[in-house]
């Protein structure tokens, strides 16, 4: 009873967090992709494998500060910055992909690390970072001056992603 009541309060959270947008949504699915990010290095260290956690939990971090950046500098009214995390996200991910190999090749650990242990860290900041922040850029998409959530486009690209991501869930 106690998971039910627990699932439908985190149901809550997120479809307010979806609505408010701004700042809100960020926070709250960069809140919960950093504790994913904590799972999927436990879960990798239960199959064998020896990711990076500070390099998983770091790039998420890094990826979910990228893409609310055009909200977090809109007080300063600085020109250009909707689409800075679009044309950054691929220097911000070499970034994470060359700090994963040489983290993991230069680390003093016995047996040393192997392709697999690079590999998991950087499918974990991957898919537990890099593909979820792009919620955040779909929701950022549209018209500033539209007060109502409900009429802007970013909105329903949200909704439709998680639609199409929960219709398809096997």
């Amino acid at each position: 009873m106690k998971r039910i009541i627990f699932g439908f309060l985190l149901f809550g959270i997120a479809v307010v967090s979806i609505m408010f947008g701004g700042l809100c949504f960020p926070i709250v699915l960069g809140f919960a992709c950093y504790l994913g990010g904590g799972e999927f290095v436990t879960m990798a260290k239960a199959k064998g494998f020896k990711p990076s956690p500070r390099i998983v939990k770091g790039m998420i971090v890094a990826f979910f500060a990228m893409a609310a950046l055009p909200e977090l500098v809109k007080p300063f009214k600085l020109e250009g910055m909707e689409a800075y995390p679009l044309e950054h996200y691929p220097l911000l991910l070499t970034v994470g992909i060359c700090a994963s190999f040489f983290r993991l090749l230069f680390r003093n650990e016995k047996p040393p690390a192997t392709i697999a242990d690079i590999a998991t860290t950087i499918l974990g900041f991957i898919y537990v970072g890099f593909l979820p922040s792009h919620l955040i850029l779909l929701r950022n998409i549209g018209a500033e001056k539209i007060s109502d959530p409900l009429q802007q486009p970013g909105l329903a690209y949200v909704w439709v992603c998680l639609f199409i991501i929960w219709a398809t869930d096997v």
